[in-house]
């Protein structure tokens, strides 16, 4: 899932604004009921770059009472992950 939306969000960059993304499965217990959610963290940084940017996401959508969709994920990357981390190269 975490391939198809990134496929979707991103296109072919030079090597300097080359982005390496690590993915990090788990499980997290949530509110005072202790409900176990997957969760997925994303980190992501550029090659000698100083920043790293890293999100969290629970993988189960409280509207559909199920795993998360493509759509949700892509949106998820895009806002924590891919818009932050936009290549600037200098010239």
């Amino acid at each position: 899932m975490f391939e198809q939306a990134l496929r979707e969000s991103t296109a072919d960059e030079a090597d300097e604004c080359a982005l390496t993304i690590r993915l990090t499965l788990g499980i997290k217990e949530i509110g005072t009921a202790k409900t176990k959610r997957p969760i997925a963290r994303v980190a992501a940084f550029r090659k000698g770059a100083k920043q790293e940017f890293v999100g969290t996401l629970i993988l189960y959508s409280y509207i559909t009472s199920g795993m998360v969709n493509v759509a949700e994920t892509e949106q998820f990357l895009k806002k924590q992950i891919l818009e932050p981390s936009t290549c600037t190269k200098q010239d």
